[in-house]
């Protein structure tokens, strides 16, 4: 999986709206395009798939359990997580990270995400 992708779609505008049918041309898109990964799903902060890269239906099994949904809830950028495909029984390689959105900044701007930006710029040099 390129880590890197993940993280740009993570923050891609129409993976930000938490909006199923926005995600899933996404999803499909990836299934289509790596042949090496199973299935793409987005999943909501209520544990339970909104949209899946195979274009089935999402089902209902509650992920809260789960390592990798832990991490992501707690704010692991990227969570790796190998184990046993329930469905397939075979070994399997689970890629996660939150949906997060970051604020577009222009120059002049004065709202609160610049004085909110200015200190850890500062600490940075």
């Amino acid at each position: 999986m390129n880590v890197r992708l993940l993280h740009s779609i993570s923050q891609e505008p129409r993976t930000i709206s938490r909006n199923a049918s926005k995600h899933l041309w996404l999803l499909v898109g990836i299934n289509r395009s790596y042949s090496h990964i199973y299935l793409a799903e987005a999943d909501n902060l209520e544990r339970y798939v909104v949209a899946r890269g195979s274009g089935t239906p999402p089902d209902r099994i509650n992920r809260s359990a789960r390592y990798w949904f832990k991490s992501r809830v707690a704010g692991t950028e990227i969570t790796r997580e190998a184990l046993t495909y329930r469905l397939t029984g075979k070994p399997a390689v689970i890629f996660s990270t939150p949906i997060r959105e970051f604020a577009i900044l222009s120059l002049g701007e004065r709202r609160n995400s610049v004085s909110q930006l200015q200190p850890q710029l500062k600490q940075l040099g």
